[in-house]
């Protein structure tokens, strides 16, 4: 059966169900292909899987935080967005940019020390 990347255009074999419809061909023919756009998919793909795991063991109890860091992980991977940068009372700050090919959240909580001595 016959795929065509999405990207580049490129058409390719793929292996599939004869029932399957011409853009599920694509889908595949475009997993396998080389070209850049292809190779970027794929690799975007494969770290927002990571990322959304990674979510759900900091976030999994606040839905609306990790429904907003999932949303600024894609504009982040698609180039829209730089980063982002959230601060919540408590002094606890919330950020995340791209670092070394994978999305990189800080978790941030300042602490204040205060000794009186009296003598």
């Amino acid at each position: 059966m016959l795929g065509t990347c999405r990207f580049c255009g490129q058409q390719r074999m793929v292996d599939g169900d004869p029932d399957m419809t011409e853009d599920e061909l694509n889908q595949l023919a475009t997993s396998i292909c080389e070209c850049p756009g292809a190779t970027h998919e794929a690799w975007k793909t494969s770290t927002m899987e990571v990322y959304e795991q990674d979510l759900e063991v900091l976030f999994g109890k606040r839905p609306e935080i990790k429904k907003l860091m999932r949303y600024a992980g894609e504009q982040i991977l698609d180039g829209k967005m730089v980063s982002l940068s959230i601060k919540q009372s408590g002094e606890k700050a919330i950020g995340l940019r791209l670092k070394d090919m994978g999305l990189h959240v800080k978790i941030s909580t300042k602490t204040t020390t205060e000794n009186i001595s009296h003598g």
